[in-house]
């Protein structure tokens, strides 16, 4: 038993050398180490005396530092491409600052060793920068259009066009051009072709109408005056400005319209969603998705339960993707078994055998998990099962 201890012991010594080098090797090379640095404490502390705990937590801290070595390698990579996204930005005349300081952000986070917090900045860093990029030039173009505009024409509608300009500008100083293009759209051939699309858009005013109408509830504000900005616009002889308000209004009614059908149809087959869900110790998180598109619905507010819809879906899909590939793994673990187990028996591991019994206990746990949903831990258990299997064949 001593000779056996002191084997264990050489063998922990050997383990928890390697260790450190690796820590020591690794320290300047990856954030976010205190997890590993605290196993590699605590497997001082007591594997003198129990070197298999010590092996085992020698083992946690390695699989640490590897799970750290390739997030810090993704990260890296996500804040590679953010930087030269932002780079690109930086070469347009006034080019905003804020993904430059949400990026900043991120590289702070990421030397105190939040990486998670790091990557969100950074991906969120990028999402904008590619957005500013797309569209901060062409807004700042239409809006120095529109000013010249507004200075030619001595009419009316120079009030209106005002009003869109410092809502643009406003837009911009938030850094959405994308919404100063939204709100410069109407603009468009606002004084030739009056006559021509006069007509076109008393129609449009007279659709958003019947459109409106068919909301009974919860009818945005937004909507309603836009209609009736549409209809001053028209009133002081600006028809390019009333029909692109109005036309804004049908597509919003449209865009709510086709959610509300699709929530709509989706709640009425609630019981086939349901079906789909998980029955493990996350099905509260399934509920609770399904709860929220009921309150959204019931508040009337279609958008918002749509893209929850969307969102619940594709989980679902990827969840039930992730599910079958993993099943198709346990169906071969346990076809690999069948063929081990007449031959394990043929050389003496019988039922009563620990790793056999163990084995099979570990498939059955396993193919529970799957069923409630528990894709990674039974992914585990199907690493442990072959691992088991691997050591019964080589006694044979």
């Amino acid at each position: 038993y001593n000779n056996e201890n002191s084997k264990d012991r050489k063998e922990f010594s050997l383990q928890l050398k390697k260790l450190e080098l690796r820590l020591i090797e690794s320290q300047n090379n990856i954030y976010g180490m205190q997890q590993p640095n605290s196993l590699l404490k605590r497997a001082k502390e007591v594997g003198w005396k129990n070197p298999d705990l010590g092996l085992e937590l020698v083992k946690d801290a390695n699989d640490e530092i590897s799970r750290l070595l390739e997030l810090n390698m993704d990260i890296l990579d996500i804040k590679k491409d953010t930087e030269e996204s932002i780079r690109r930005l930086e070469h347009l005349p006034n080019c905003p600052i804020g993904p430059r300081e949400m990026f900043l952000s991120g590289e702070n986070e990421m030397m105190t060793g939040s990486l998670r917090e790091a990557e969100l900045l950074f991906r969120k860093a990028k999402e904008k920068s590619i957005l500013l990029e797309k569209y901060w030039d062409s807004a700042s173009k239409r809006i120095g259009e529109a000013k010249k505009l507004v200075k030619s024409d001595n009419n009316k509608l120079s009030n209106n066009l005002n009003a869109l300009i410092d809502a643009s500008k406003e837009a911009m100083e938030r850094e959405r051009p994308d919404e100063a293009l939204k709100i410069l759209e109407s603009l468009t051939d606002h004084i030739e072709g009056i006559d021509d699309i006069f007509n076109e858009a008393k129609k449009s005013i007279d659709e958003a109408e019947i459109a409106i109408s068919t909301l009974t509830e919860n009818i945005s504000p937004d909507l309603l005056d836009r209609l009736e900005q549409s209809k001053i616009a028209l009133n002081e002889g600006d028809a390019p400005l009333s029909k692109g308000l109005s036309d804004s209004v049908l597509r919003q009614i449209k865009h709510i319209s086709e959610a509300m059908n699709k929530v709509q149809i989706s709640l009425k087959q609630r019981t086939k969603i349901q079906e789909r869900f998980p029955i493990g110790r996350n099905n509260d998180y399934w509920e609770t998705k399904l709860d929220s598109i009921i309150r959204n619905a019931n508040l009337f507010d279609w958008i918002k339960a749509s893209s929850i819809l969307d969102e619940l879906i594709l989980e679902l899909d990827n969840l039930e993707s992730q599910s079958k590939e993993i099943f198709e793994l346990l169906n071969f673990i346990q076809s690999d078994w069948s063929k081990l187990r007449n031959r394990a028996e043929s050389n003496g591991i019988g039922p009563e055998n620990e790793e056999r019994i163990l084995l099979e206990k570990k498939i059955s746990q396993a193919e529970n998990l799957l069923i409630e949903g528990e894709i990674q831990e039974a992914l585990k258990i199907i690493a442990t099962c072959d691992e088991i299997m691997e050591s019964i064949r080589r006694k044979i």
